[in-house]
């Protein structure tokens, strides 16, 4: 059990993922108890904060698909709280330029959907200073694309959810 391309596991984690797996009665059978099996497993799981981030951005998502948008609120607070650590380093060279894009992106979405809008409005603006500077020519189309969903944020609820309205 594992996300998509998360092959890269060390024997340890081989045997504490294979042991919580043979100490489990039955397989996951609804998508909420697969939720839990896998954050079960990734708890044994000695990912970097990038890795531990994805992981709460996923599990923030799934949670909302299931309705359950306290659990998907708590998760996405967490991934802002790491998201802003990780900007904070951001000078010293902690983060590349892409993640540096990625994580202005998730900063602003994030803030203005959890009703924090001076915050999204900053993270924007920083995002959009980012952009005018790019250094890597490889970064230019993710920054677009990052651009123009960015507009998009507004339209979010402010809420705890990442949807936007449906259109007539």
């Amino acid at each position: 059990m594992g996300l998509i391309g998360d092959f890269a596991l060390t024997e340890q984690e081989k045997t504490a993922i294979a042991s919580y797996l043979t100490s489990r009665r039955s397989a996951p059978g609804t998508l909420e108890e697969t939720l839990t099996a896998l954050e079960s497993v990734y708890a044994l799981r000695d990912l970097d904060i990038h890795g531990k981030n994805h992981l709460k951005r996923l599990l923030a998502r799934w949670y909302q698909e299931l309705g359950n948008t306290d659990k998907a609120t708590q998760y996405r607070q967490a991934a802002l709280e790491e998201i802003r650590d990780m900007l904070a380093g951001a000078e010293s060279g902690a983060i590349n330029e892409y993640q540096h894009l990625q994580y202005l992106y998730l900063a602003a979405a994030y803030s203005h959907t959890l009703e924090q809008p001076a915050q999204s409005q900053a993270y924007h603006i920083a995002f959009e200073q980012l952009v005018s500077g790019i250094k890597q020519p490889d970064n230019l189309d993710f920054a677009d694309y990052l651009s123009e969903i960015l507009q998009d944020i507004s339209k979010m609820p402010r809420n705890g959810e990442l949807l936007l309205p449906l259109q007539d």
